[in-house]
């Protein structure tokens, strides 16, 4: 059987902000296009880090943060990258070496795309499943 690639399970469309973006839109962009988490830009199309739902609750509910505050207050850097031609397995070690839950995808310089630990555990389900 040939070994999968994590070009084969990521999500498509990366969706981004940039640095300096409130907390308040990067929650309201998350909710407009349905994700979890948004690459953060920096400069000229950069990405330097990640912001997640996640980040944002614990910022605003937990430490009782203020919304309007910009986003690089609670982005985490740097990226951990992939390649689309990683392997799903070594994506997976990757996830767990360095305690993080996603892994944009980068090709040329250019995110396109991300996998999470979701989308390895969906692939696993189909695996065993078969």
């Amino acid at each position: 059987m040939a070994k999968k690639l994590i070009r084969d399970i990521m999500t498509k469309g990366v969706i981004s902000v940039p640095e300096g973006t409130t907390i308040r839109d990067a929650l309201k962009k998350m909710g407009e296009k349905n994700v979890s988490s948004l690459i953060v830009i920096r400069g000229e199309d950069r990405p330097y880090g990640i912001v997640t739902r996640k980040d944002i609750i614990d910022e605003i509910v937990v430490r009782d943060g203020d919304i309007n505050a910009p986003v690089d207050k609670i982005t985490s850097s740097p990226l951990i990258l992939a390649t689309p031609n990683l392997r799903i397995k070594d994506a997976a070690q990757l996830i767990e070496r360095f305690g993080v839950r996603r892994l944009p995808v980068l090709q040329k310089g250019e995110i396109i795309g991300i996998v999470s630990t979701s989308d390895i555990f969906k692939y696993l389900i189909r695996r065993v499943q078969r």
